[in-house]
């Protein structure tokens, strides 16, 4: 029975997931893919970008040792619009694929994955169980399609899709007898899976540990398992490790092949985030029916996994995808795990799982500017003193930018104690405290949410809502849309400076600014 209830679970979702919704030509068809060269697949993901720049972005993040591009696509709504702040306003997941050459259908599953999403965000009712639209308000997904383009091709195609003579030449040399469908590695022999810096924080010990030199399978290069002779040392490597860190991430998944199961005990962070890695295992779990791998089939070091969490203490796993032993994968088992296994749903599920979660209180700032957030305090204190950072421990969403209060005297007409400087320089005063200084009335209106401040035939009045400012002076006037935006700070409403200087005509050179000690977690615009 049980077989017969998830062949024809298998046909319901087929029919809800490939059905054409709204009108939308589908770009990514896995009948395609299946066939694709690593060129291909840019040139269709390309197409896919092109298609939906409201929701998709694209940039080439580097390059494999056989120059062939290695991007990312970030989606999210209005993502030609992404500001700076939005590294804090936004909750952004990564997802790759293509790590290992021969799991040529993780490439595809990830570009499908990225078609639905898109999809859904117009239709609701086509990706069961998900709102894709409300996810990307406040959210930023990152798929890496395609890790190791120079190794794909090889598998599917054989060395002669090495553009290179030199490296076509080479990798006969480093790997004699090559079976080209076997092949895990890059075109230099080197697993890239084993090949990540794998150097973590001991808080047992209050020491830095390097486990990559622990283990070691295959020692010299060939089609699988040499992890290189220093960490880091391939292309694909560096290009991943950079785009970890480039962003806050809350999560990673990384699509392997095969076996169906999940890879997640990291064990040497500590028990809070084993705890945390565990919960969104299970999640997967659930999602997919794989299975969760036991502590013994964990015998490397090295992974793009363990890289991660050491980095971030954020849950990170690998997601062994489709049961054949046949590569490349065979097409029918394309359909099987992205439908009928639901891979599509995973990096859904770990974003609300993230959401909820939240930020830890540890955050750590380098140049004024927030990095990310830890969990565990004596982590935080080694990666500040690791990067020349600071760590500030506070509830809640970080600010982006660190701020300062700062007092303003003018002249020796008044003094401003309850202003906010940013990092940048950018000034900011509570807007009762100076008109209140001008003598000026200031009034509340809570029906249509605006303040005011009313000096004889002079009014300024803020919509608290829109953050609009207009200015009427006897019958006059003025929308100062050109303005920078007035701001909120703990129920407090903060204006510009420019209010002062050039709005009621304050000579700027009288101004003198006092920096205090307390630091200020606001972002001001």
């Amino acid at each position: 029975m049980t077989k017969i209830f998830r062949a024809l679970v298998m046909i319901t979702l087929l029919l809800t997931i490939t059905v054409p919704s709204y009108g939308i030509d589908k770009v990514i068809s896995f009948n395609d893919l299946h066939a694709f060269s690593s060129d291909q697949l840019f040139e269709k993901a390309q197409k896919l970008v092109n298609t939906y720049p409201y929701l998709l972005s694209m940039e080439v993040i580097g390059y494999s040792e056989d120059l062939k591009p290695i991007f990312v696509i970030k989606m999210s709504k209005n993502i030609y619009n992404y500001k700076p702040v939005d590294y804090v306003e936004k909750t952004h997941i990564l997802i790759d694929g293509g790590v290992h050459a021969r799991e040529t259908f993780n490439p595809a599953a990830v570009l499908k994955m990225i078609e639905d999403y898109v999809i859904d965000y117009y239709d609701d009712s086509y990706l069961p169980n998900y709102n894709v639209r409300a996810l990307l308000q406040s959210s930023v997904l990152h798929f890496i399609p395609i890790v190791n383009p120079d190794g794909f091709d090889v598998a599917k195609m054989g060395v002669n899709t090495i553009d290179s003579p030199i490296l076509r030449q080479k990798i006969n040399v480093l790997i004699p007898n090559l079976r080209n469908d076997r092949l895990k590695a890059n075109i230099r022999g080197v697993d890239i899976n084993r090949n990540f810096e794998d150097i973590y924080y001991d808080v047992k010990t209050g020491k830095w540990v390097d486990q990559w030199g622990d283990s070691a399978v295959q020692v010299i290069p060939g089609e699988d398992y040499f992890k290189g002779y220093t960490p880091a040392s391939e292309a694909e490597t560096q290009t991943l490790m950079a785009y970890m860190l480039t962003f806050d991430f809350k999560a990673y998944v990384t699509y392997h092949s095969m076996g169906q199961s999940i890879y997640y005990r990291i064990d040497h962070l500590g028990q809070a985030y084993f705890s945390t890695n565990q919960t969104f295992a299970n999640i997967a779990q659930k999602m997919t029916h794989y299975t969760l791998m036991a502590p013994n089939d964990y015998e490397e070091f090295g992974y793009s996994t363990h890289y991660f969490a050491n980095n971030t203490l954020k849950p990170a796993m690998t997601v062994e995808t489709t049961a054949s032993y046949n590569f490349p994968t065979p097409l029918a088992n394309y359909y099987q795990d992205y439908v009928a296994n639901r891979l599509w749903a995973i990096p859904l599920a770990f974003l609300e799982e993230a959401k909820r979660i939240g930020y830890y209180d540890h955050k750590l700032y380098v140049d004024n500017l927030y990095v990310r957030d830890f969990m565990n305090l004596d982590v935080a204190k080694a990666f500040a003193e690791k990067l020349g950072g600071v760590i500030y421990t506070y509830k809640g969403k970080p600010s982006y930018h660190l701020s300062k209060n700062v007092t303003i005297e003018v002249n020796e007409s008044f003094k401003l104690s309850r202003s906010i400087m940013s990092s940048e320089g950018l000034v900011y005063i509570e807007f009762k405290e100076f008109f209140e200084m001008l003598d000026y009335e200031i009034n509340w209106i809570k029906e249509t949410r605006q303040s005011s401040a009313v000096k004889g035939n002079s009014q300024i009045i803020i919509n608290l809502s829109t953050f609009d400012v207009t200015y009427l002076i006897d019958e006059l006037v003025v929308n100062l849309t050109n303005t920078l935006k007035p701001t909120l700070y703990k129920g407090r409403l903060m204006i510009p400076i420019v209010f002062m200087t050039e709005i009621m005509g304050i000579d700027s050179e009288s101004l003198k600014i006092i920096e205090g000690n307390d630091v200020v977690f606001k972002d001001l615009f």
